[in-house]
């Protein structure tokens, strides 16, 4: 696990994804986002693997890729 402010900068001038699990992820196919840089939501991985995943810890933000 990494600080998620590792990650300013990283994928400059890219389209950058950023996945919600919420009931709007029925309409999507998962397959959209594969081979594109997106950053998941809390449990997101469980329907759609993403190149980064963030979730709420106690007190702080952090990030896994």
């Amino acid at each position: 696990m990494k600080p998620v402010t590792e990650l300013r900068g990283k994928h400059a001038g890219a389209d950058i994804y950023v996945i919600g699990s919420g009931a709007s992820m029925d309409f999507i196919d998962p397959a959209f986002f594969k081979g594109k840089v997106s950053i998941g939501l809390n449990c997101i991985f469980k329907r759609v693997v993403p190149t980064y995943t963030i979730m709420k810890d106690p007190g702080e933000w952090v990030t896994a890729a």
